[in-house]
């Protein structure tokens, strides 16, 4: 599947578009010019982890379009790290995948913990387990903490799915919502799980502190 950068990209296209960023929200880092968004602390005795979700400033009203996310950091190697696509419409709903599971979720409000649904993207274990990392790696999973100097010094375990990309691909046309974890097949919704809205934009719900997503710019499908 090829992409594109939407009008107004290149040189001779006239007036250079507005850059696209994650937006400003309280539980969240920005970085490496609006493109990384990462999970930070939470001051609160009984937190509520997945409490607050960060949305791309791309709006999708129209044609096919397409990002990719991927994972940069995961602070265990079951996180449920929520990658997908919200409505901008008013009604607050999203839908997105875990790699933890494999599944698409459904949310009722994009700012709380939704519903696991039958459809998988991803089968098997999906990105659920450990790899082998380098030394000192920050998400680097320890059997002790803090680690001693040795365990710093020494190759890691990581999360699997540490550097995987999750493609989102909509189609505003057919209100239709497709993904493609790494090289995987492209896998499009059942309408009976996802009929899109008629506005949407990149979304993530990220629950521990650490874990930290980047995103590319929102594309044309050619």
């Amino acid at each position: 599947m090829r992409a594109h950068d939407g009008p107004g990209a290149g040189a001779g296209a006239g007036a250079t578009p507005p850059a696209m960023s994650w937006e400003a929200a309280s539980e969240y880092a920005i970085s490496d010019d609006g493109k990384v968004v990462t999970k930070g602390p939470i001051d609160d005795d009984n937190p509520l982890w997945y409490q607050q979700a960060a949305l791309f400033s791309a709006r999708v009203t129209e044609g096919q379009k397409m990002w990719t996310f991927t994972i940069r950091q995961a602070r265990y190697d079951d996180a449920h790290l929520f990658l997908g696509v919200a409505d901008c419409t008013g009604d607050e709903l999203a839908w997105g995948f875990s790699p933890a599971t494999g599944s698409l979720y459904f949310f009722a409000d994009k700012h709380r913990w939704g519903k696991e649904t039958r459809t998988r993207i991803m089968g098997g274990d999906a990105l659920f387990g450990r790899k082998a990392g380098p030394p000192g790696h920050p998400s680097a999973l320890y059997a002790t903490w803090p680690p001693s100097e040795d365990d710093l010094a020494s190759p890691c375990q990581i999360p699997l799915m540490i550097d995987a990309t999750v493609k989102v691909i909509v189609d505003m046309d057919r209100q239709a919502l497709a993904f493609q974890v790494n090289d995987g097949d492209v896998v499009e919704l059942p309408a009976r799980e996802c009929e899109l809205p008629e506005e949407v934009q990149p979304w993530v719900l990220l629950g521990h502190p650490g874990d930290q997503i980047e995103i590319s710019d929102v594309m044309d499908v050619c």
